[in-house]
């Protein structure tokens, strides 16, 4: 199920930059193009989103259209977003440093490197708009 998994801080080198979704529609509409729900799905996950103000993710699985036990490898898989192993990765302090501590947190990410100018993070929900728009905002890229 899992393409590719990062385990070493060279891996970083073989990213290339993506463009996530940047609203829960985008996000949407590529589980659906991925198979990963169908458009009722889609339309169910974004009416209940508004009634419990959980994110996507969270309301997707709430629903039962995501085992909440491998959903970041299944979503990793689908979108072609590679799984990491962070506490096998050699960060440099200045990177950790650098990023803000209450969104590592907040987020649960954690920074990993710059590549060709990008930071490239960690996150347990890599499904999360909010997160990706508030620490692309916050870090400037």
């Amino acid at each position: 199920m899992i393409e590719k998994t990062l385990s070493k801080p060279e891996d970083l080198k073989l990213l290339k930059p993506v463009k996530p979704p940047m609203t829960d529609s985008q996000l949407g509409a590529l589980l659906v193009t991925s198979g990963i729900i169908n458009r009722v799905e889609l339309r169910n996950i974004i009416e209940e989103k508004h009634h419990n103000g959980k994110s996507f993710l969270d309301t997707m699985s709430a629903l039962g259209y995501l085992d909440k036990g491998n959903e970041t490898a299944v979503i990793a898989s689908r979108l072609g977003i590679p799984m990491v192993r962070v506490a096998s990765m050699e960060v440099s302090r200045d990177i950790i440093g650098s990023f803000p501590r209450d969104l590592m947190v907040r987020f649960q990410t954690f920074p990993l490197g710059n590549v060709a100018g990008n930071l490239v993070i960690a996150m347990a929900n890599p499904c999360n708009v909010e997160a990706i728009q508030t620490i692309s905002f916050a870090s400037g890229r």
